[in-house]
């Protein structure tokens, strides 16, 4: 049986999650580092592994205790393609999709330092 790590509540007010789904796993990754790599290589520092990611799907790096999105794949927030970079705001939605299907990856940024404007 695979226990997933939940952090205290008063640890989450003060720190950057992503909440990812992919198929039926689902997990949480604390943004700990100023760079976040997402991703299939295996140095990756949030490694997914569904076929359509590439090696660097997508970049995160901290901003002034937001986050900045990189798309370097195919990337959509909120529905929305992702061209170039994009800042992050808590509670934004950041699909992977399969572009020969209808399967994708899905990311929740939760930052209670990046409100929504």
């Amino acid at each position: 049986m695979i226990r997933l790590w939940h952090p205290p509540r008063d640890l989450l007010a003060h720190v950057s999650i992503l909440g990812i789904r992919e198929g039926d796993l689902v997990r949480r990754v604390l943004l700990r580092e100023a760079t976040i790599t997402i991703g299939s290589a295996a140095d990756r520092t949030v490694v997914l592994t569904s076929p359509w990611i590439t090696e660097t799907h997508a970049r995160l790096e901290s901003v002034g205790g937001a986050h900045k999105l990189i798309a370097t794949g195919d990337v959509q927030i909120g529905g929305t393609a992702v061209a170039g970079e994009v800042m992050l705001h808590d509670g934004d939605t950041i699909r992977l999709p399969d572009p020969a299907g209808a399967n994708l990856v899905t990311i929740i940024y939760k930052n209670p330092l990046a409100p929504k404007i």
